[in-house]
């Protein structure tokens, strides 16, 4: 462990940095539930799991992704691609 960051990682507490995943279900009870991310917390940040914005105090929309700026067919719409495989698990159960 960098010793430089001891006291800001390695537990939740107010002023601490943290990386977590918010999660629609609990994946004790169906671990499938572990595809339902809602939100991503990295080094502090929150993130908008079907969009990856920014969002929380400092709101700010992604970049391009490197397939997005090379332009991709628009046929694949990876936004698309999420919310199917979201509404498939509800739909269906696994």
């Amino acid at each position: 462990m960098d010793w430089a960051l001891a006291d800001r990682i390695g537990s939740l507490e107010v002023g601490k940095l943290a990386d977590l995943i918010v999660i629609d279900g609990n994946p004790l009870e169906d671990i499938f539930d572990t595809e339902n991310v809602v939100y991503a917390m990295i080094t502090g940040r929150l993130y908008d799991a079907s969009t990856l914005n920014e969002i929380g105090n400092h709101p700010r929309e992604r970049l391009p992704f490197c397939w997005e700026r090379m332009g991709y067919s628009e046929q694949f719409d990876w936004n698309a691609i999420i919310e199917a495989d979201s509404h498939d698990y509800h739909v269906n159960g696994h």
